[in-house]
């Protein structure tokens, strides 16, 4: 099964967007399972990425990953002072509560011609993105692994280019 990849004609509306939940936490069914969601959208400038994690007090070391085909790999960390992808990815940490909860995460912007360099093509309505986010968190007491799909375990933003890739389908509607 796709998940969507919004094409927009201009700016992003997260609001009216599909999310992608992040549900599947295949190790053990005791295990600390946060709800997370991802939203993609496609503008004529950049791929825009909004990741959330409804966690009131992430534990340390808890991340959000974005992977993509082409070796694209968007790090995110709970910590306000923690990690965010290098070079020309735009980021804007959020931290809020809506009727879900209380969350953490990022808005991020890829420019589109990094990410169709990448990935080797141009991305039409129809094409699809090949990829996985991953809600991790490597160690301590509520240690989890998450995937929108499925996936072995992957630990860190450097082993994330050998999760399971699912597909974004791109529609413009």
């Amino acid at each position: 099964m796709s998940e969507y990849l919004n094409l927009t004609a201009g700016g992003v509306d997260f609001l009216s967007l599909p999310a992608g939940k992040i549900t599947r936490y295949p190790l053990e069914a005791r295990d600390y399972r946060p709800f997370a969601q991802v939203q993609l959208a496609l503008s004529p400038d950049a791929l825009h990425v909004r990741l959330l994690a409804f966690e009131a007090e992430p534990p340390a070391g808890s991340m959000l990953l974005l992977a993509l085909e082409g070796g694209i790999v968007l790090p995110f960390s709970a910590d306000e002072n923690g990690p965010v992808p290098a070079g020309q990815v735009r980021v804007e940490r959020l931290r809020g509560e809506d009727l879900q909860g209380i969350y953490w995460g990022v808005h991020a912007m890829l420019p589109r011609a990094v990410l169709e360099e990448r990935v080797g093509r141009v991305i039409r309505p129809g094409g699809v993105l090949r990829g996985n986010v991953l809600k991790i968190c490597p160690s301590g007491e509520r240690r989890h692994f998450g995937c929108l799909f499925e996936s072995p375990p992957v630990w860190s933003a450097e082993e994330a280019g050998n999760a399971r890739f699912g597909e974004w389908e791109a529609v413009d509607y």
